[in-house]
């Protein structure tokens, strides 16, 4: 590596090795930020696919209470209770921190829900019944999900300035620092030749 625009002197020296200290320090922190991170990451995987196989399988169950339900009650006690139903929902996004990271934290509300009783029957309202509960679970891994998707993008910056530091920053700062001790060992040894070089002709203006 070619080092070109520094100065070889004790200030530059002292300076640069107190670069390498911070940027070694800053890649020890940066490293455990980003085995921190990944460990989170894989538990929130981990997490979202338990809770994805339990919504998917739930869904399932559901659309095969439906499909009965249309062979025992016909599509239009169905489409009755259907249009009957009245819901509404309030979700507010707020933010928490994981490790430095803005992940979202979603919280669901259910403000109305009612639909006509008496059109229904016990395999619609469990139905409904099971509906309604899985609103919430679709909700939580949506915000898991979202969280899987930031973390992601975290770690691949975190990646990028580790290996930013120990490939190329930390190298080329080592370097310079090599660079300027080969400098200044070559000054010094200047000095001492000229310095013995003074004292000759010193000692033989003594002797005439």
């Amino acid at each position: 590596m070619v080092v070109t625009g520094v100065s070889p002197t004790r200030l530059a020296l002292l300076r640069t090795n107190k670069r390498i200290e911070l940027a070694k320090r800053g890649h020890k922190l940066l490293k455990e930020k980003r085995d921190a991170l990944i460990m989170e990451f894989f538990s929130i995987i981990r997490k979202a696919k338990k809770l994805r196989d339990e919504v998917e399988s739930e869904i399932l169950e559901i659309y095969e209470m439906f499909a009965k339900a249309c062979a025992y009650s016909g599509s239009i006690k169905i489409n009755t209770v259907a249009n009957s139903v009245k819901m509404s929902y309030e979700l507010k996004i707020y933010e928490r921190n994981i490790m430095g990271v803005k992940v979202p934290l979603i919280e669901f509300k259910e403000k109305e829900f009612n639909y006509d009783f008496l059109a229904s029957n016990k395999l619609l309202d469990e139905i409904i019944a099971r509906f309604r509960g899985i609103m919430k679970k679709i909700i939580e891994l949506a915000e898991l999900e979202a969280t899987i998707l930031k973390l992601a993008e975290e770690i691949q910056k975190t990646k990028r300035r580790v290996n930013a530091l120990e490939y190329v920053i930390i190298p080329r700062l080592e370097e310079i620092r090599k660079y300027i001790q080969l400098k200044l060992g070559e000054m010094e040894r200047e000095n001492f030749f000229r310095l013995k070089i003074i004292k000759r002709k010193l000692k033989k203006k003594e002797l005439q």
